[in-house]
């Protein structure tokens, strides 16, 4: 559903602007716009066009289709603010509270309102996502070959490798999402799923479905392991392998200061 795009909007709307641009991180504002109207502290929620999107599909996906959202504004909103997340709530209920809203719930999942459309030919696949963007913990490709092989749930299919994650070595179907609509009707369709702590477990909390959550040590587990349907897996490098992944990481921080430096 396509949404206008106001110059301005009247006084005592909410205007959320998302701070970064990765689809979890729209998903983790998704319910305050019915939140906003349900407690009666704003009777209008606005997008502000401000927001970054990683993908531009996202703007759509959570925005666009999210009935208590009036539109988008090309004025600045509320960015969130850092917030600290107490010991009896998620990260979700703790954005909620940084915008003033009231809310019993202290364990808030994320919304999406595009209904996915399920395809018989995954309902008992085992399917493992390897992609993530945002920093999961200190993981490698053998860790997670692993962690399937002991756990005894060995999957049957991957999602195609987008250059960032812990892909299997061992010769699986892959299958790829051509757009992120599919990737949804994937999520929901697959028997079980397995992933990493990044967007694909946000969107299938979103999508009312359970996941199997990997992630390593130096991972934020309180802030970001917040949805209560998931299992989450904490996984242990240890030694030679640990000390590799975590110099890999120090070099990719230098890069990328160094990156948006010279962008300046």
């Amino acid at each position: 559903m396509l949404k206008p795009t106001f110059k301005a909007v009247p006084d005592g709307s909410l205007i959320v602007e998302v701070e970064f641009g990765g689809l979890g991180d729209h998903l983790f504002l998704s319910p305050i716009p019915r939140l906003a109207k349900q407690s009666g502290k704003h009777e209008r929620v606005y997008i502000s066009s401000r927001s970054p999107y990683r993908n531009s599909e996202t703007r759509d996906l959570v925005w666009g289709l999210n009935p208590y959202v009036d539109g988008f504004v090309d004025q600045p909103g509320s960015p969130t603010a850092p917030v600290s997340v107490a010991a009896d709530e998620n990260v979700l209920s703790a954005l909620l509270r940084s915008y003033g809203i009231p809310t019993a719930d202290r364990f808030i999942e994320p919304e999406l309102y595009y209904s996915p459309r399920k395809r018989d030919d995954l309902a008992a696949m085992k399917l493992y996502d390897p992609n993530y963007i945002s920093f999961v913990g200190h993981l490698d490709r053998r860790i997670m070959e692993e962690q399937f092989s002991r756990s005894g749930r060995e999957v049957d299919m991957q999602m195609a490798y987008r250059g960032r994650g812990y892909p299997l070595d061992r010769s699986l179907p892959s299958l790829s999402a051509s757009s992120l609509q599919d990737f949804c009707d994937i999520v929901a369709s697959a028997g079980e799923y397995h992933c990493l702590a990044s967007g694909g477990a946000t969107v299938a909390a979103a999508l009312n479905r359970t996941a199997s959550v990997y992630f390593g040590r130096g991972f934020n587990r309180h802030m970001f392991c917040h949805s209560r349907r998931h299992e989450y897996v904490q996984l242990e490098l240890r030694g030679f392998r640990l000390a590799w992944q975590a110099g890999k990481r120090l070099a990719e921080r230098a890069r990328n200061k160094i990156i948006r430096s010279v962008s300046r």
